[in-house]
């Protein structure tokens, strides 16, 4: 009779891979010896991959390996944690035929003495004695896990992309406004065409084409002694090539992530049309889509929608993260956050939609609980007293959008969690607490509370104080 064997497997965020079977603890120091030594367990043959390693290392790696060739010829198990570092290597052990079984944390913690701070060989160990306490608790690797794991590292990409470019863009305004006093007057109509082009990062060839003759008939105006400084200058000006490959690299990178999953039911119920009664959410494209969708990863994570927020740096009344000590790991998910923060600050007021109207009711009902400004006294850097603002018009215009981007988290907890229990999305949202709710934003938007902003941000803006910058107050 073939017996059955447990493998539970916790990557850390070191890149090492702890394993547990047979009542036995190993760490392995790099997530591909783990996978050979899944390939071992699957059966494969790696007999070639040992003969490239070079001679003083592959006997200490055999050594190493000799720990997987025990649990051949077995029904194995591979049991690991939803979510976290290195959900790579369930892909691979899936792809190998493996029987790959994974438990949200929250359930781990429930089941077993188990903590946040754990080491991962103890979560190992946890792992396996949840199995024996709730078999329910574990879930199969659905099909889909791939294709969001992929999008999720295709998004991080994207936006990493982004933070590089914004910068080197601003630069590129900059230097652009002091190039108008550094060239003659005749380059006034170079200048303002490629300020035209930069707006769509120079994808109308036909500006790319009037920029190029512009740019020589300048050089045959121009004196010799103008030469060398127009080249100098028009020369990166008329053709920014880092900011438009990056750019045109973004672009790529949204497409490959909308065809990973631009089929997800959660995808396609976030990007509803106007003839849905589901409420779309606009500006959560491939970017930040595929970041919040790709971080989440599956819903099932997680019990509530606080505990959602929570993992995303949304869920504290104050809008304070507790401190780490040096050495522990971080228990929410920056890039998480990150595409939430850009969404609710940049993209959410862009929209004719019902979360615009939402962060707008937000923002009324801010205004009117904190009517004044509440000055504090600060110390700066230099150990100097500095006057601080609180529920300055600024302040509270982010705790409103802030707020706006918990309440998506809500309702993406809501709907996700509803389409993995199977029900139709439609039918779900029209039962639920959603429709109610969005109107009497509305209502109360139209009842006065739109006209109550239209009058009192002008009118908090002519009488708010200045804070104190610390240039300000250098003697």
């Amino acid at each position: 009779m073939e017996h059955q064997c447990i493998v539970s497997i916790v990557p850390s965020k070191k890149n090492e891979v702890f394993v547990f079977a047979g009542g036995e603890l190993r760490c392995f120091s790099s997530p591909a010896l783990a996978a050979k030594g899944l390939e071992i367990i699957a059966g494969r043959n790696i007999d070639e991959w040992l003969a490239g390693i070079d001679e003083k290392k592959r006997s200490a790696v055999e050594k190493r390996l000799e720990f997987f060739h025990q649990l051949e010829g077995n029904k194995t198990l591979i049991f690991g944690i939803m979510g976290g570092s290195g959900q790579a290597l369930f892909m691979r052990a899936a792809d190998l035929g493996l029987d790959v079984r994974r438990i949200p944390i929250s359930r781990l913690y429930a089941l077993t003495q188990v903590e946040p701070k754990s080491s991962p060989g103890e979560r190992c160990e946890a792992i396996t004695n949840a199995w024996g306490q709730d078999e329910s608790a574990f879930y199969p690797l659905a099909p889909i896990d791939p294709s969001i794991l992929l999008a999720r590292g295709l998004a991080r990409e994207r936006l990493g992309i982004q933070d590089l470019r914004k910068p080197m863009q601003l630069r590129f305004h900059a230097g652009l406004r002091d190039a108008q006093y550094i060239l003659p007057v005749e380059s006034e109509g170079l200048i303002s065409l490629i300020k035209k082009a930069v707006k769509d990062l120079f994808h109308n060839r036909k500006l790319v084409e009037q920029i190029a003759g512009a740019l020589e008939s300048l050089r045959a105006l121009l004196p010799s002694s103008f030469q060398q400084r127009l080249q100098g200058v028009m020369g990166h000006y008329a053709q920014p090539r880092f900011i438009v490959a990056a750019k045109e690299e973004e672009e790529k990178l949204e497409k490959y992530i909308l065809e990973l999953i631009g089929d997800l039911p959660i995808w396609k119920t976030l990007h509803a049309n106007g003839n849905s009664k589901l409420p779309g959410v606009k500006g959560l494209g491939p970017a930040l889509g595929g970041v919040i969708i790709g971080e989440i990863g599956d819903i099932r994570r997680f019990p509530s929608a606080s505990d959602l927020r929570s993992y995303a740096r949304f869920g504290l009344k104050d809008g304070f993260f507790p401190k780490r000590k040096a050495g522990e790991e971080l228990s929410c998910n920056l890039h998480l956050y990150q595409a939430m923060w850009f969404w609710s600050t940049d993209q959410v007021a862009r929209y004719e939609h019902v979360w615009r109207d939402l962060y707008y009711w937000k923002k009324a009902r801010e205004l009117q609980a904190h009517p004044d400004v509440v000055a504090r006294i600060i110390k700066d850097r230099k150990g100097r007293d500095r006057t601080m603002y609180d529920f300055t018009l600024k302040h509270l215009d982010s705790r409103a959008k802030r707020w706006t981007g918990s309440q998506l988290f809500n309702y993406i907890w809501d709907l996700w969690t509803a389409l993995e229990a199977g029900r139709d999305a439609e039918g779900w949202y029209v039962s639920s607490r959603w429709p109610e709710y969005m109107v009497r934003v509305d209502s109360e938007l139209v009842g006065g509370l739109r006209a109550y902003l239209e009058e009192e941000i002008p009118k908090r803006r002519r009488g708010e104080p200045e804070e104190e910058s610390e240039e300000e107050i250098e003697f």
